[in-house]
């Protein structure tokens, strides 16, 4: 076979094991489509090396600075992180076309 009637049979597959999900249970089939969309998104970009995550940032700061609590310092991050988050929530929404 060719990879472009591979790729038709992989695309049919899935959309067809899609909707059979749907069919059987829809609120478990919309989130593993959700889970599928942020895996192919996500396959795309390089992974994080490992000096370049928060954590290993909070733990460098912690070890700079051991004057400062390192659990006040993970708390504040924590809610600086939620509000960030609850903002982009709500910026997708609003560009939701059905909004």
């Amino acid at each position: 076979m060719s990879f472009l009637a591979d790729w038709w049979f992989a695309t049919f597959a899935i959309i067809f094991f899609l909707i059979l999900a749907c069919i059987i249970d829809p609120n478990g089939a919309v989130n593993t489509f959700m889970i599928m969309l942020i895996d192919l998104v996500k396959g795309v970009f390089p992974d994080t090396p490992q000096g370049m995550t928060i954590a290993s940032w909070v733990t460098s700061f912690q070890q700079s600075y051991p004057m400062i609590g390192g659990e006040v310092l993970v708390e504040v991050i924590n809610g600086v992180l939620g509000m960030i988050s609850l903002l982009m929530i709500f910026k997708i929404w609003k560009l939701l076309p059905f909004v």
